[in-house]
């Protein structure tokens, strides 16, 4: 898939996935500060996408192995990028109406069954 053309200026100053990501999601741009990233460079990333979602479908659609083996494991289906948008979604929603979000793990995180067993010679 080839770049964004609009995006690929604003890209070589990120130093990292995670700023970059934040940074085309939008809700950490407004605030992160990118080290070596100018007003103009946000604007400009900022510019790129029209709504947050559609940073994370670009994001989603750069990712072409796990498209490739989506499509293939599910007859067609890029089931992660589906999935990841519908967690968005349910997120979005929940942050609009003001209802907790319900995670879909299980076991959800920080659940005591997901802890490591006690060592048995361990300092109390």
């Amino acid at each position: 898939m080839p770049a964004n053309p609009r995006l690929t200026p604003a890209v070589p100053w990120v130093k990292s996935a995670k700023a970059s990501v934040a940074l085309a999601i939008g809700s950490g741009a407004r605030g992160m500060s990118v080290e070596g990233g100018t007003a103009e460079d946000l604007a400009r990333l900022n510019a790129s996408f029209a709504t947050p979602r559609d940073a994370v479908m670009y994001i989603m659609d750069a990712l072409p192995i796990i498209r490739q083996r989506d499509e293939e494991k599910y007859d067609g289906d890029y089931r992660t990028k589906r999935v990841i948008l519908d967690i968005y979604d349910a997120m979005q929603e929940s942050i609009r109406t003001g209802k907790p979000y319900q995670t879909r793990l299980d076991p959800p995180p920080a659940d005591p069954r997901c802890c490591h067993p006690a060592r048995e010679n361990a300092p109390a």
